[in-house]
Order: structure tokens, then C-alpha cells, then sequence
């Protein structure tokens, strides 16, 4: 009796031994099992010298903030991502997917192992750039130092920046780097060319021919529907923009470019100040196009027909913005009815008419603190419909530029729906004075639906780029 017992103890014995040592070594490991995925899905804040608070490059560097990851990845916090969509929509998707949640629950829950194999080498990037190639800019142009206030309204400012070259050159991405991220709300770079007589002050600021009368730059008119005080650029022309959480560079792919031409840069700034007086240098890098070039860019809304606005259902007539104050608006065109102190659900649906054929690479929605949602659809002209963009929760601290992996073609007559709203409520964490109406501007305070599309258009002939004209050497 006491054989048998002790047999069927054995073998209960040997049947979980093998349980036991599956579990132990299939535990994930931060060499084999979580560094890749930290490399592929968070490195590009994650590393020295980048936004995010912590490096999590090495082991070293990650293992104290291994129950914080755990909590961040569970919760979807991180990486930040807010737009629906299916797995593969999204060119630039930084979601974990549901597997990749549970093995970093999984490491965490083991004790956060390193693992006895080698840490793979992690990505190479040219240090404060991030080029997918990991490669520097080929040039690299910074604004004047610009003084911030220590409070008040800081209003937009145009800086231009001599080009250090004549000759058009075609630009394959650029990435915009501001040089103090806790006061910049945001900024654009375009170009123009200026009078031959333009004097510019040392801050870039001011624009006075010899004889001391201010001279206007020769630019574009403004976008259709845009903010006024952004230099518009015209279709084939450049354009890079900066906003918070836009932290990686603007490409479109193989044979897709936009052309810097003219005189000097344009850099529009605006700053929130944050009580304490301060300075700010911000930066643009430039990787230059090589290859044959069948596509030109748009800029964020070039290509749109005139916009309309629907408020409680009803079309507002007349024309009408939802970006800046009315001092800043053009003759004619007022704000759409301000926000309602304690309002947590207002609603505004912008119409944009679609001009010419184009094809749709991106959209980046931009809103304020109390931004809360934006959906784009488009209506084709044969009347069906396509979800483009779903946004249900807006973060203003996490603006993102969603790229298609497969772009979208929107013919001309296509109308793309708008349909945004904002939390003015208690609810909002972020909200600095629920009773308080919030009116249309330019400050974080106030709000802002400003819906960008970027787009390309062929090209009638192909253009090669000519010999590359000798430019500085990249900072």
C-alpha cells in the first residue's frame, strides 16, 4: 500500500517537473523578449537627449521602471496612440498588440529577468534627429534666439531665416526641433522670397528697408480656411510643421517631394509662457530627395475649396473660423459661436471641399486642452462614405501625425466631414476654468479646430533633381 502511494507520488511528481521548468524558461526576458519591442515601439522618445523623462535603452535603464511599464502598456497610456483603426492602417501605428501587452505583463510578473542571451544592439539615430535611417539631416537651419515672457499672451511671430543657397532643392523629410518643447505651443516652417532691400533685425523679427518703412514679404495668400499669421505655401512648395508629441520627421516615401525655393526660411513661432522668462532656439533638419520625383506635396490644406460649419445641426452662413480671434480674421469672416462654460459635449462639424484629385498620406487634428474627439469621413462624389480618421480621445499633449500605410485616394468634388468636439467641463482634467465660456484663438486657453489633411498631387513630368548645390555641413 505504501509502494503504491509512493509510485503514484512519483509519478504525479514527475508530471508537473515538466510544467515547472516550461514555466520557468519560457518566462519572457528583457535580451530576448522586450528590448526589441522597446527599440521598435518606444526608442524614439525613449533614449538621451529626447523628450521622454527616462532612457530605456539598456537593461540598466529599464529595470527600475519595470512596474511603471507594466501599468502604462495595460492601460494603453503608452505607447501614445489615440486614433482607431485595424492593425496595419497606420504606417507609423505605435499600439502594442494584445500579445506584446502580455508578455510585458508577463516580465514584470517574473521579476523583470535580463536573461542570459546578448541584448541586441539598439537603433542608431543621429542624436536629436529621428530619421527612420537613423541618418542625420543633410542641412540643418536654426532660427534666431527668440525671448519668451514670463506671462501674459505671447501672439504668433514670423522669423525668416536667410536660405544658404540659390538654387531650388527637393526635400525627401524634414523634422522641426524646438529648443525649449516647455514653451512652444507650436511651430511652421515655410518659404518666400523677400525684397532685395529686406533688413532683418538679430532676431529675424522685424523687416525694415534702409530707408526704415516696413517692407512685406512676397508670400502667398493665406489658406483657405486657415490661420491667419502662418505663411500659406502653394502647391509644390514647402511646409513643416511642430506641435507637441510630433516628434518624428514628415516623409511621404519614394518619389514624393517638397521644394524649398525662394530667399528665406519662414519660422512661425508661438509661445505659452509658463511663468518663468526664458529663450528659445528652434531648429529645422532637412533630408534631401535624390531620385526621381513623380509627386509634389500640398502643405496642410492647399487644395481645399471654400468650408463651411455646422453648429447644432444647422449650417452657419457666411464665412466663418474656428482657429484664431477676430483680430487676427480676415475682413468678413467671423469666429463659430463660442464654447459654454461647463459644456462636455460641444460639437462642431467642418466641411472641407475637396478641389482637385489628390492623394491623402496623413491627417493631424489639432485642438486645445478641451479638445475631446474628431472624426473624418469622406463623402465621395457618388455619395459613399469612408471613415478616413477616428480620434475618441484627443490629448493635446499627444498631437499625432497618422500616416496611411495605404494612402487615399480623393478625387476631385470628394467632401471630407469634420465632426469634432470639446470638454469644457469639471470632467477635464486638463480644463483650466470650466465657468468659463472659451472663445476661438491662438492661446492654449482658448480653442481651436484646425483639421489637417496632407495630400500629394502628380506631377505633369517627372523631375530629377539636378546635382545637389553645395550646402553647410548639418549640425
Amino acid at each position: 500500500m505504501t509502494r503504491a502511494h509512493a509510485t503514484v507520488g512519483w509519478i504525479i511528481t514527475v508530471a508537473l517537473f515538466p510544467v515547472t521548468v516550461a514555466a520557468q524558461t519560457t518566462a519572457p526576458t528583457f535580451a530576448k523578449d522586450i528590448a526589441p519591442l522597446l527599440y521598435a515601439k518606444c526608442a524614439t522618445c525613449h533614449r538621451p537627449g529626447e523628450v521622454a523623462p527616462m532612457s530605456l535603452m539598456t537593461y540598466e535603464e529599464t529595470r527600475p521602471w519595470a512596474r511603471a511599464i507594466k501599468n502604462k502598456v495595460v492601460s494603453r497610456q503608452m505607447p501614445p496612440w489615440h486614433a482607431e483603426g485595424e492593425p496595419g492602417k497606420w504606417r507609423n501605428d505605435r499600439r502594442l498588440s494584445q500579445a506584446e501587452i502580455d508578455t510585458f505583463v508577463a516580465w514584470v510578473d517574473a521579476g523583470a529577468p535580463r536573461g542570459n542571451a546578448a541584448v541586441p544592439p539598439p537603433p542608431q539615430f543621429a542624436h536629436g534627429w529621428n530619421h527612420p535611417s537613423g541618418r542625420p539631416p543633410d542641412l540643418v537651419i536654426e532660427a534666431p534666439e527668440q525671448a519668451v515672457p514670463v506671462d501674459g499672451e505671447a501672439p504668433w511671430q514670423n522669423v525668416y531665416v536667410k536660405l544658404p543657397f540659390k538654387e531650388p532643392i527637393y526635400v525627401e523629410a524634414a523634422q522641426i526641433v524646438p529648443g525649449n518643447r516647455a514653451v512652444v505651443h507650436h511651430a511652421t516652417v515655410t518659404s518666400t522670397t523677400l525684397p532685395a532691400d529686406t533688413v532683418l533685425d538679430a532676431a529675424g523679427r522685424r523687416i525694415v528697408s534702409p530707408a526704415g518703412a516696413q517692407t512685406p514679404a512676397r508670400s502667398a495668400p493665406a489658406i483657405p480656411g486657415g490661420a491667419a499669421g502662418i505663411p500659406a505655401p502653394a502647391i509644390g512648395s514647402f511646409f513643416s510643421g511642430w506641435e507637441p508629441g510630433l516628434d518624428t520627421p514628415v516623409s511621404y516615401g519614394p518619389g514624393i517631394a517638397d521644394r524649398i525655393g525662394g530667399t528665406h526660411l519662414v519660422f512661425n513661432l508661438h509661445y505659452q509662457a509658463n511663468g518663468s522668462a526664458t529663450t528659445d532656439k528652434t531648429r529645422i533638419g532637412i533630408w534631401l530627395h535624390r531620385d526621381t520625383i513623380t509627386h509634389t506635396t500640398t502643405g496642410p490644406s492647399v487644395g481645399m475649396g471654400t468650408e463651411a460649419f455646422l453648429y447644432e445641426g444647422k449650417e452657419l452662413t457666411g464665412r466663418f473660423s474656428a482657429q484664431v480671434t477676430t483680430d487676427l480674421l480676415p475682413p468678413g469672416v467671423k469666429t463659430v459661436p463660442d464654447i459654454p462654460a461647463f459644456a462636455d459635449n460641444y460639437r462642431l462639424t467642418q466641411l472641407m471641399a475637396i478641389r482637385q484629385d489628390m492623394v491623402l498620406y496623413s491627417i493631424q487634428p489639432h485642438m486645445h486642452v478641451r479638445g475631446r474627439s474628431a472624426k473624418y469621413t469622406a463623402v465621395f462624389p457618388d455619395g459613399r462614405e469612408e471613415v478616413l480618421l477616428n480620434v475618441p480621445r484627443y490629448d493635446f499633449n499627444w498631437q499625432i501625425l497618422y500616416e496611411f500605410a495605404k494612402p487615399v485616394t480623393l478625387p476631385a468634388g470628394t467632401v471630407v466631414r469634420v465632426e469634432a468636439s470639446w470638454d469644457n467641463s469639471t470632467k477635464n482634467r486638463y480644463n483650466p476654468r470650466p465657468d468659463q465660456e472659451v472663445h476661438w484663438g491662438e492661446q492654449s486657453w482658448d480653442e481651436m479646430l484646425s483639421p489637417q489633411l496632407r495630400a500629394v498631387v502628380p506631377l505633369s513630368e517627372p523631375i530629377t533633381p539636378t546635382p545637389l548645390p553645395t550646402l553647410p555641413s548639418a549640425q
